[in-house]
């Protein structure tokens, strides 16, 4: 439930600032939040507080949501028109394939660090496994754009609009300022 909750509140919160801050530093704020998360728990210990255990899970949860949006700016900034809903789709697949993926890797591998007997030291080595693999991920980050356009840097794609109204028939194209109007 925290990490739900973390989420939620963080993509809704990453969603309105994201005008402000470089895609970089956005995602960049996300993977440092999502492993403060995970570095809380591998010091937790048998006798950690439910609070305690809250917060981690919570700031595991604000890191990833933090993420979600900036990630789809950036992917559908670089999709054309024509191609929007296939590039939407293909996303949606790899992002929940990934999640299961994750989700079954955590549990494996907290399964094979229990089978020795001790749970929370299963948990703290889980949390390590997944710590390299996003302080990994914070080498990437050079590869992403500083801007996502539509949103840094407003580039119009609108061609060939046409609207009509009762006997007028308007043609844009936005990208040489073009605009005529025929009255039939």
């Amino acid at each position: 439930m925290a990490i739900f909750l973390g989420a939620s509140g963080a993509a809704i919160l990453s969603g309105r600032i994201i005008k402000r801050f470089s895609a970089r530093v956005m995602l960049g704020t996300g993977i440092v939040t999502f492993i403060v998360g995970l570095v809380m728990l591998t010091m937790v210990k048998i006798d950690a507080s439910f609070t305690y255990l809250f917060i981690a899970m919570s700031l595991i949860g604000i890191g990833s949501g933090f993420n979600n949006p900036v990630i789809k700016a950036i992917i559908v900034s670089k999709a054309t028109l024509s191609r929007m809903n296939v590039i939407t789709f293909t996303n949606s697949v790899i992002e929940n394939v990934a999640q299961r993926l994750g989700a079954s890797f955590a549990l494996v591998g907290f399964a094979l660090f229990a089978a020795k007997g001790n749970g929370v030291n299963a948990l703290a080595n889980t949390s390590l496994i997944f710590i390299a693999l996003a302080v990994g991920s914070l080498l990437f980050l050079v590869l992403i754009p500083k801007k996502i356009e539509g949103i840094h840097e407003v580039n119009e794609r609108v061609e060939g609009v046409q609207e009509v109204n009762d006997s007028t028939i308007t043609s844009i194209k936005v990208d040489s300022n073009e605009k005529k109007t025929i009255k039939i």
